[in-house]
């Protein structure tokens, strides 16, 4: 029977992950986070708010289609406005505001609601599981951002930090999305360690498409350069998405 990866002490996670490591092409220290990533993601879908939570971005696209293989550092996740800001989403089936002014007003309230949603009801639920599972790492709250910063097994290149980050937003409904199965990036390698493995609501990749195409679009109409990795990544998804067809 296999045994549950975080049971396994830190010298036999390590070696099990370099095993793996061999086998992927995939630094250790990459898949050490994608295991933190896997068990967030497990406890944030099996809460009771993740009935109106949505994966997407760059991550989703990885691990829920396997249609980009880049490592997408941060999470992104979108929790269903008309749950969040009920008096404010009306009864339009997009929830979109109709007037300019309703859209400020409604950006605005979005921005004052999401943190305090996040610490009153996220960051308790994913710190009673790590408390619970007695796992080495820490939470930690900054406007719609969680941390959970893990003790790491391996050194890396210094630009992945320990750490999974979430970040949530709540303008839209997420929709259209779909449940699936996340891909594990060790399991297949390690047969005789349990890995943990969530199903999550992902974006579906069309929608992924259009939002990364609109960001372009701004970026362009804005006329300036705008460099590094957080610009580059939208183009780099648009061809991967338009190779997957």
């Amino acid at each position: 029977m296999s045994e549950p990866v975080f049971r396994l002490s830190p010298e036999d996670r390590r070696e099990a992950l370099a095993v793996a490591a061999a086998a992927s092409g995939r630094p250790l220290h990459l898949l050490d986070k994608d295991v933190w990533l896997v068990w967030v993601l497990d406890v944030l879908f099996r809460a009771r708010f993740g009935e109106h939570l949505v994966f997407k971005g760059g991550s989703s696209l990885s691990k829920g289609y396997a249609i980009i293989n880049r490592f997408s550092e941060d999470i992104d996740l979108t929790y269903d406005i008309r749950v969040l800001a009920p008096d404010l989403a009306g009864n339009a089936p997009n929830a979109l505001p109709p007037t300019k002014s309703q859209e400020k007003r409604l950006t605005k309230e979005i921005r004052n609601r999401l943190p305090v949603w996040i610490r009153q009801e996220v960051l308790p639920v994913i710190r009673a599981a790590l408390t619970e599972s007695e796992l080495p790492a820490t939470i930690s709250a900054e406007s719609k951002r969680l941390f959970i910063e893990y003790t790491r097994l391996a050194a890396g290149t210094g630009h992945v930090r320990p750490a999974v980050v979430l970040e949530f937003g709540a303008r839209s409904t997420g929709e259209p999305c779909e449940s699936r199965m996340l891909v594990r990036d060790a399991a297949a390698s390690v047969a005789s360690v349990a890995f943990p493995f969530a199903r999550a609501r992902i974006m579906r990749p069309e929608r992924m498409f259009w939002e990364k195409a609109t960001a372009v679009h701004v970026f362009c109409r804005q006329g300036e350069y705008r460099g590094g990795e957080r610009f580059a990544r939208h183009w780099h998804d648009l061809a991967r998405l338009d190779r997957a067809g």
